[in-house]
């Protein structure tokens, strides 16, 4: 049997009237961090609220829907629907086996350094560790690059518009894509 969620506890009020745009004013402070830690928490499990907790939590009026200012609000602070490269590469290191590896190789290459070994020979394994784990890195990029790539180009035969509700009108908005 699944357990209950915990009820969402409102945002504060400074974070009620416009999170992102609040989170932008204060900058990388500890408010800011609260916020966005609160923000990541409740996304965890959005899919399972109900409709009105999803709305009451980001303080979306049903009937109205977003304000424009919402929106822009939202495109200026998350940005485009892309992850960017650096993430793409970053992610490829987010692996227990990658992390060992590197591990590994920082641990040959101190014991290199305290054994007082000189020469490239001293330092080969942790230099190849290391070029392994960035050729897969590379390779995986171009993957997920690639794949984006084909996901764009079938994203070609839909439709780009979608039926939203904003300032109590429903009306047809392009969709964002990359």
């Amino acid at each position: 049997m699944q357990e209950a969620l915990p009820p969402l506890s409102p945002l504060p009020v400074w974070v009620a009237n416009g999170v992102q745009q609040q989170i932008t004013d204060i900058g990388q402070g500890e408010e800011a961090e609260a916020v966005s830690a609160l923000l990541s928490k409740f996304m965890e499990d959005a899919y399972a609220r109900s409709a009105s907790e999803v709305l009451d939590f980001f303080g979306v009026d049903p009937t109205k829907g977003l304000t424009e200012a919402q929106v822009a609000d939202h495109g200026r602070i998350y940005g485009r629907n892309g992850t960017p490269f650096w993430k793409l590469v970053i992610k490829q290191f987010d692996d227990l086996l990658v992390k060992i590896l590197i591990a590994a190789a920082l641990v040959s290459f101190i014991l290199a350094l305290i054994n007082g070994e000189t020469g490239l020979t001293a330092f080969l394994e942790p230099s190849v560790i290391l070029m392994i784990l960035a050729a897969n890195a590379a390779v995986g990029v171009i993957t997920e690059t690639n794949a984006e790539k084909a996901i764009e180009e079938l994203r070609a035969y839909q439709a780009d518009v979608a039926t939203v509700l904003r300032n109590g009108k429903v009306r047809t908005e392009v969709i964002v894509h990359n």
